[in-house]
């Protein structure tokens, strides 16, 4: 008796299709993870350097406006901050 040759078999175009169809999604969802992990870092760094800009415009306001209309409101009344509110109520200033 000889020994039973074995059976090639052949993948159908349908099997070859599916099969690329499914490595395909697998890249698909590792670069998707990828991205969102991204996203996510930008938007703590966003949301850090939206703080840094907060603290930094207020400090620009005080050095810019705040410190000069002490110093002047200091020296033309005899009492500052009476005079600061009054004229910011005037004027809209600040």
């Amino acid at each position: 008796m000889s020994e039973p040759t074995p059976i090639e078999t052949k993948p159908t175009p349908e099997a070859t299709e599916l099969e690329t169809l499914r490595r395909v999604n697998g890249e698909l969802i590792n670069k998707s993870q990828t991205r969102k992990t991204k996203i996510t870092e930008l938007e703590s760094q966003i949301a850090e350097l939206q703080g840094k800009l907060s603290e930094s415009l207020t400090t620009i306001h005080e050095l810019t406006v705040a410190a000069p209309l002490q110093a002047m409101a200091s020296t033309i009344s005899a009492d500052p901050d009476f005079f600061i509110v009054s004229s910011r109520r005037a004027t809209k200033l600040s």
